[in-house]
């Protein structure tokens, strides 16, 4: 009697695990690394998509105590040959922001947040002096990531 309880227990457990692992949502878990001077942005699970650098092979958002990346949720962003412009979400309380970044990866300075669309654009108008291909949706798997 005492056998059959094992394993019926363990059919039990085997069987939920494996009933887990079917029915779990699967993470797409991506890379977009055909930003300019090795910056890349990755989707590591269903709330992070960031932006940082590869330095030395390996991903950075900070680099010798300087903010070189941004972890806030990417939600779009565009790219020219030296700047990266993201859109962020931010969620407070029971809303969500949106706050926009301009990246010149070139120098790794970054310029934001910045709350609304006018003064983004004001900035981008200012300092950027190229142009921004349009923005490229991150709640897909954006063409040209790779899965990672």
């Amino acid at each position: 009697m005492k056998k059959r309880f094992f394993w019926i227990i363990i059919f039990f457990i085997v069987g939920a695990i494996f009933i887990y692992f079917i029915t779990s949502p699967k993470i797409e878990k991506w890379t977009y690394d055909l930003l300019p001077n090795h910056y890349a942005i990755k989707k590591t699970s269903s709330t992070e998509v960031v932006l940082g650098k590869y330095i030395d092979g390996l991903f950075e958002v900070t680099q010798d105590g300087k903010q070189i990346g941004i972890e806030d949720y990417i939600a779009e962003f565009a790219y020219g040959e030296t700047y990266i412009a993201l859109k962020c979400l931010e969620p407070i309380d029971n809303s969500i922001n949106i706050k926009f970044y301009i990246v010149d990866t070139k120098n790794d300075n970054i310029y934001g947040p910045y709350k609304d669309e006018e003064t983004y654009n004001a900035v981008v108008d200012k300092i950027v002096d190229e142009e921004l291909n349009d923005w490229i949706e991150t709640i897909t798997i954006p063409e040209g990531a790779v899965d990672k």
